[in-house]
């Protein structure tokens, strides 16, 4: 039974999960470019400018971050020099990825890509798990329709004619493993074969995959909050959002200009009880730890104390 060539073309976007998303900083990034369709603002005092469209961004290792409009041409929308805390966060369930960054003087991008075009720079930072569950996911939505090295194409962001004709850097997993070497991918593809994780069947000419029920376990398995985390609590969220509609108003900005909806939630479900804890939070740089730390930690001190409360009454 014949199966597909293996042909490996170019890169796109890497991604990490979103139960664990990935987040780099200045010290761990190289010099970055990223280019697709995406939304963002640029914030200096008073001044707002928003964007959408085609950009391209680039990010340099000296905190410089520059966004050019690519909708006719090449043209800079906002900058900031250098010295910017900035954070990159990709995320694998949606293919997502987000660049903040905000400067000393309080000169803040924020840019969230909803489809990546291309990308280039990005350290492997592939955790423990992270290719099999990849893998297991991209079989899943497969469900029968590839085999094991379209694939392997899907998550290497191979740009082959075969995935370019049948629209496959579309999916929401394309690029994924876009920094593991293909042959790796396929290696960890055929060990989840042999795990029983994975099965292969034949139709018509070509042998496909289906993710298996064991498969399938294994996957909710490792999707459940890891490394101490918790579920999000809701009431701390809620907490946290009327906070920031306080600050917002204080500072006269749209709310998701103080913090995004998922750094508020990734700290309802961290619970930070100190500094370096919220250093660790999705979206929190040093300039937003020294402007908002505080404030942050005291909610999470408070909102815990009410809860103990509560479950002493009860």
């Amino acid at each position: 039974m014949p199966e597909e060539n293996n042909t490996n073309g170019g890169t796109v976007a890497a991604a990490e999960d979103k139960k664990a998303t990935s987040v780099e900083n200045n010290s761990s990034l190289e010099t970055v470019v990223v280019s697709g369709e995406c939304s963002g603002f640029f914030r200096y005092g008073d001044v707002v400018k928003e964007f959408d469209g085609n950009h391209v961004v680039l990010v340099r290792t000296n905190g410089g971050i520059i966004v050019h409009s690519a909708q006719k041409g090449i043209k800079p929308v906002c900058y900031i020099e250098e010295g910017a805390d900035i954070a990159l966060a990709r995320n694998m369930a949606d293919a997502e990825i987000e660049i903040s960054a905000i400067a000393e003087d309080g000169r803040e991008i924020l840019v969230t890509f909803s489809k990546v075009r291309s990308i280039s720079g990005l350290t492997a930072q592939v955790g423990m798990g992270s290719v099999d569950k990849a893998i297991l996911r991209c079989v899943q939505n497969a469900n029968g329709m590839y085999g094991r090295h379209t694939i392997a194409r899907i998550l290497s962001g191979s740009a082959s004619k075969k995935v370019l004709t049948l629209r496959l850097s579309t999916l929401a997993l394309y690029g994924a493993l876009a920094d593991v070497p293909f042959k790796d991918i396929l290696d960890t593809l055929d060990s989840l074969i042999e795990q029983g994780l994975i099965e292969v069947k034949e139709r018509e000419e070509f042998k496909v995959l289906y993710i298996t029920k064991a498969g399938e376990a294994a996957l909710a398995e490792a999707q459940q909050p890891t490394d101490g985390e918790t579920e999000v609590n809701a009431g701390l969220v809620e907490a946290l959002k009327a906070w920031r509609r306080d600050v917002a108003k204080a500072r006269h900005v749209p709310t998701f200009m103080v913090l995004q909806n998922r750094t508020l939630e990734d700290i309802a479900t961290r619970k930070p009880a100190t500094a370096e804890d919220l250093s660790k939070v999705y979206g929190i740089g040093r300039a937003r730890l020294t402007t908002y730390g505080p404030e942050l930690l005291d909610i999470v001190r408070q909102h815990a104390a009410g809860s103990a409360s509560t479950a002493t009454s009860a």
